[in-house]
């Protein structure tokens, strides 16, 4: 939770800032328009393929993932795993904190970060025991069901914002 709300706190800062910045500078109007282009096509991605690896990139890391494994041993150790938790590579993680940063502010990132974690967390405890109760009925594409999901809230929010800038500010979006 703690690395959770200090990267909901950074995207909240950082998203705020610049949009400060945005409103004194011209020239980040264009780049404001790419990342939300960028956004909505991960998103578009996440919704066509899931979240499954390249297999010549999953076969590299299954040995990496032992290793980690046999040096996560020690209760200290897990609590640094834990602090860098929010430094995964994660679509659901990232799309949480962009939705995190365009609160604007710092505390306020932090909390939906929070809010975020707490409900990752019940449904990672519950996961097992839904996945018990429910394997063997689940097609391949309902199994990346959270995947697609993300890229619905990627292409959503970063529609969204494209749309609601377009309309308050069509002829500024690119000059």
């Amino acid at each position: 939770m703690l690395s959770y709300a200090a990267l909901g706190a950074l995207a909240g800062s950082v998203v705020g800032g610049l949009a400060q910045f945005v409103e004194w500078s011209q020239a980040l109007r264009p780049l404001w328009a790419l990342f939300q282009l960028a956004v909505l096509l991960i998103g578009m991605g996440l919704l066509l393929w899931g979240a499954r690896p390249p297999d010549w990139l999953a076969r590299k890391l299954y040995p990496l993932g032992s290793r980690v494994q046999h040096w996560l041993q020690t209760p200290a150790r897990l609590g640094v795993a834990g602090l860098a938790w929010a430094g995964l590579p994660c679509g659901l993680l990232y799309s949480a904190a962009a939705i995190a940063g365009l609160t604007g502010r710092m505390f306020d990132g932090a909390l939906a970060m929070v809010l975020f974690g707490l409900g990752s967390t019940a449904w990672l405890l519950a996961a097992p025991w839904l996945l018990r109760h429910v394997q063997g009925r689940l097609s391949a594409w309902r199994q990346e069901l959270g995947a697609r999901l993300a890229g619905i809230a990627l292409v959503a929010m970063s529609g969204w914002a494209l749309w609601a800038h377009a309309l308050r500010e069509a002829p500024r979006l690119w000059c």
